[in-house]
């Protein structure tokens, strides 16, 4: 499956199986975290954040790299969190 037609599928989820998919990926990616986290501990090193997270790079639409254009920034901490 795609990460257009999960989100498609995800997208159609009754408020209930949503709350209930969240739980579970939240659940699903914290213990992948941990697993991870716990092989590396065991071999003497410990990841980055980047290590942990990137091959979540390019799965969410948005800006590629907010320093290329410097009004992504405009309102950081602003009223845009309000």
């Amino acid at each position: 499956m795609s990460i257009q037609e999960l989100e498609a599928a995800v997208a159609k989820l009754p408020p209930e199986q949503l709350r209930e998919f969240y739980a579970w990926m939240e659940a699903y990616v914290a213990e992948v975290v941990a697993d991870v986290t716990k092989a590396d501990d065991e071999q003497g090193k410990r990841p980055t954040a980047y290590e942990l997270s990137k091959h979540l790079a390019g799965v969410f639409e948005g800006p590629g790299d907010l320093s290329t254009n410097p009004e992504y920034l405009d309102d950081l901490g602003g009223s845009s969190l309000r």
